[in-house]
């Protein structure tokens, strides 16, 4: 009995000796791994920590895990989803993926590809009704891939994006159909960020498995992962757990003041797009599954070709995209997504080479801190040298590729995305031709050389316009005056021309306050704001017909004083600066927005 007894407390004793020695050998081991950064896994979750209390006082809710496919080195919930209420961040608090929604479509893609429904070489008009792509100017066919590397040559989309009526469409086909956008560069020559084209893809999608997007994303993601607190569909009325649960959440702006709920929450009208909302578990979720490349998803094969290249930069051999994926570079190369909407932004991103990820998101609508500065305390910091020799910028303005050439938003691409050679000096980017024109790469979208001429002509253009308008604003307020003086008079030719001047200074500024009441209505349905186009359109024709009425009765006339001829002449030169501005902007295709 007693050898029994020895027997078991020896047994005991190596049980002990073998759980203490796996303890301390996890945690010694844990200790020795470190991240692409230098950071040991085991100071991983202290240095996060570190990192949001120095910011504190500008962070509202935030919720991030950094993981590998077996731990988590650093999980956690801060803040609050309703500061005023004091409402925590809780494991029930819904956020919005943003643009981190077209990952769902790539892994669809993905899945499409693997059951023999999609070839990746196959012109994507295969899978379209006939006549679909009625907006293709290149005879160049367009695949799955130049969706996902959004390199099919669409321009930019401002219409009916985000919107506040979630019955102005009926489905995801009509929402395309309404406002399909130019293609303006050839398939494979130029990235371009595109909206519509990842939910052409989300389309495409449904089409081949006969089914809407949004029942397959449930059924082929959602339901396999456990992802039971996630919505995809415009209105989230496909989970109305996170339909309810959205409303809750409070968006803030990087100064923690409140972002309107009107102005936080749109729907999105193309919601392959970016409309995916759920808690940040089941978020995680997803992003683990990436990682891990489960195969409840597809197999280990067709993971692999996901996360083979796609694209380039350039001649550099640096991989630019992924199968919609994007190459980021640090000390280490990653691949991810970025998203944002009006309320919340995110970033997931995954050291492959370490199999280390991480996963960042808040309900702060245009962050910097987590979905950008915090990336080199994981990942390391980035420096050009790691991937080749930096190459010099030609000294120009380059115009970013994802804006608007034709139709009544044109004026967009003017004001929007111009760039300076510094703001590409903590990214990988490389330099390519296309004609004379110089194109700078970058992940997402590419930037392009604009023309020193043209360049020129718009900056002018404006101003002239900017200052006309302001004079013409300034003079309205005399020539009240000065037409109540002739009326009196009863001069008729003198009062025809004061009414003239004063319709004709009148006219420009209605046209600029028309295009930017349009412009800040593009979070309404367009039927809102189609009017103020037309309106513009009618002024052009009544501005021509003033301007050669003017023409000739100030020459004809007899009695005007100098100054008056001087001033009308001011007026027809306003007239016709706003003619060209409309003409050449395109304000006047109230049927192309």
């Amino acid at each position: 009995m007693k050898k029994k007894i020895a027997a078991i407390q020896l047994s005991l004793l190596m049980v002990l000796l073998f759980v203490l020695t796996g303890a301390f050998g996890t945690r010694a081991y844990a200790a020795d791994r470190t991240l692409a950064s230098g950071l040991a896994y085991d100071q991983v979750d202290s240095a996060i920590k570190e990192f949001i209390e120095e910011r504190k006082e500008t962070t509202a809710g935030l919720a991030y895990v950094v993981f590998t496919e077996d731990e988590d080195l650093a999980r956690g919930l801060y803040g609050y989803q309703d500061i005023e209420n004091q409402i925590p961040v809780s494991e029930e608090t819904v956020f919005e993926w943003g643009s981190g929604s077209k990952v769902l479509i790539w892994v669809c893609a993905m899945q499409a590809y693997e059951r023999g429904l999609i070839d990746f070489d196959t012109d994507i008009n295969e899978y379209l009704p006939e006549g679909f792509l009625s907006n293709r100017k290149y005879d160049d066919k367009i695949t799955m891939i130049d969706l996902m590397n959004h390199s099919a040559g669409f321009q930019d989309v401002a219409a009916d994006i985000n919107i506040d009526d979630p019955t102005y469409f009926a489905n995801l086909e009509e929402a395309l159909s309404a406002h399909k956008p130019d293609q303006i560069y050839q398939p494979g020559s130029v990235n371009s960020y595109s909206n519509w084209g990842s939910a052409l893809a989300a389309y495409i999608v449904g089409r081949v498995n006969g089914m809407e997007y949004c029942d397959y994303v449930h059924k082929n993601i959602f339901e396999p992962l456990g992802m039971e607190h996630s919505a995809l569909y415009m209105d989230l009325s496909d989970n109305t757990w996170v339909q309810e649960n959205r409303k809750k959440l409070v968006s803030y702006n990087n100064d923690l003041s409140i972002k309107p709920y009107s102005a936080a929450f749109k729907y999105i009208a193309l919601y392959p797009a970016g409309r995916c909302v759920s808690t940040f578990g089941d978020y995680e979720k997803f992003a683990k599954a990436m990682l891990r490349e489960d195969e409840k998803i597809m197999s280990k094969a067709t993971w692999e070709e996901m996360f083979t290249p796609t694209d380039y930069f350039a001649d550099t051999g640096v991989p630019k995209n992924y199968h919609g994926l994007w190459g980021v570079y640090f000390a280490v190369p990653t691949i991810g997504h970025i998203g944002r909407t009006s309320g919340c932004s995110n970033y997931l991103l995954m050291d492959r080479q370490n199999k280390v990820a991480s996963l960042f998101i808040t309900n702060q609508g245009q962050d910097l801190e987590y979905t950008e500065n915090v990336r080199p305390l994981l990942y390391g910091e980035y420096s050009y040298s790691n991937y080749g020799t930096m190459p010099d910028i030609p000294k120009a303005t380059y115009q970013n590729s994802t804006t608007v050439e034709n139709g009544a938003f044109r004026f967009y691409g003017f004001y929007a995305g111009m760039l300076t050679p510094c703001d590409v000096s903590k990214e990988f980017w490389a330099l390519s031709k296309i004609g004379d024109r110089t194109v700078l790469e970058r992940s997402y979208f590419d930037f392009l050389e604009e023309p020193a001429p043209k360049m020129i002509f718009e900056v002018c253009l404006f101003l002239m316009m900017a200052i006309l308008t302001l004079v013409g604003c300034i003079s309205l307020l005399c020539r009240i005056i000065m037409c109540i003086v002739r009326l009196v008079k009863g001069d008729k030719e003198k009062k025809e021309l004061s009414a003239w001047s004063f319709v004709g200074c009148l006219l420009p500024p209605c046209v600029l306050m028309l295009y930017f009441f349009a412009q800040n209505s593009l979070k309404t349905t367009s039927n809102h704001y189609i009017w103020a186009f037309a309106v513009i359109a009618l002024i052009a024709f009544v501005l021509l017909g003033m301007m050669i009425y003017g023409c000739i009765k100030n020459v004809s006339s007899t009695g005007l004083t100098k100054a008056q001829k001087v001033y009308n002449y001011f007026v027809m030169v306003l007239m016709l600066v706003s003619i060209v501005y409309i003409y050449y902007w395109q304000m006047f295709m109230f049927w192309k927005l």
